[in-house]
């Protein structure tokens, strides 16, 4: 379920980012570089609990 937010910010940042960039081309970064820094924050969790069972993985050999 989460890929299908993320999906959906990085669509809806693109929809953004394409009208601002006719008129505020700078905004248009900031849309683009918010997107970015939510999609990545959305993944740490992710990439944690995947990190915590390589270790228990390798803890136990």
């Amino acid at each position: 379920m989460d890929i299908i937010k993320i999906i959906g910010i990085a669509f809806l940042a693109v929809i953004i980012i394409l009208i601002l960039k006719q008129y505020r081309p700078e905004f248009a970064m900031y849309v683009s570089m918010l997107a970015g820094a939510l999609i990545i924050l959305m993944s740490v969790g992710k990439l944690d609990a995947i990190i915590r069972i390589i270790n228990q993985y390798f803890k136990h050999d």
